[in-house]
């Protein structure tokens, strides 16, 4: 996998008041900064690496708690297109669809993990929906079944 580095940068939650019903909780990341930057990763030798600078929010609606991480991820680019991939960065805010999908992915996976566990410390609901089990419904059995004969 191309990413070889993640690291949290800044973590902040804030619960502003105690909760009220109605909440609407809105969440979302986005890339803020990329840098290109020489770091050694094979044997000391020193290659291209893209330093993505991420922020991620978690924001309990209407102005009742939030949730922020910052941070970065460094992507090393199997083909050595560093240089490439940067002058499109730097023109268009643009990047390939793929790359930017295992960038994204892995940000969001990481940051959702680390808010749901920041939330429950501060005792404020999951912002993700959480697998749950609920009893099994008992089976009724169907009367015409019961007395068919065939």
């Amino acid at each position: 996998m191309p990413v070889i580095s993640f690291s949290f940068d800044k973590i902040n939650i804030e619960k502003k008041k105690t909760l009220e019903a109605p909440i609407k909780v809105d969440n979302g990341m986005t890339i803020v900064d990329l840098k290109l930057e020489d770091v050694p990763i094979t044997g000391g030798k020193k290659e291209k690496v893209l330093r993505f600078f991420y922020e991620y929010k978690v924001d309990y609606q209407p102005d009742q708690a939030i949730i922020e991480i910052a941070g970065n991820l460094v992507y090393h680019d199997p083909d050595g297109k560093t240089d490439e991939l940067m002058k499109g960065w730097k023109d268009s805010k643009q990047l390939p669809p793929e790359m930017m999908q295992q960038v994204m992915n892995n940000v969001l996976i990481r940051c959702q993990i680390k808010a749901l566990s920041l939330a429950q410390d501060l005792g404020l609901p999951p912002h993700i929906r959480i697998p749950t089990i609920s009893p099994k419904t008992p089976i009724t059995k169907d009367k015409k079944a019961e007395e068919y004969i065939g």
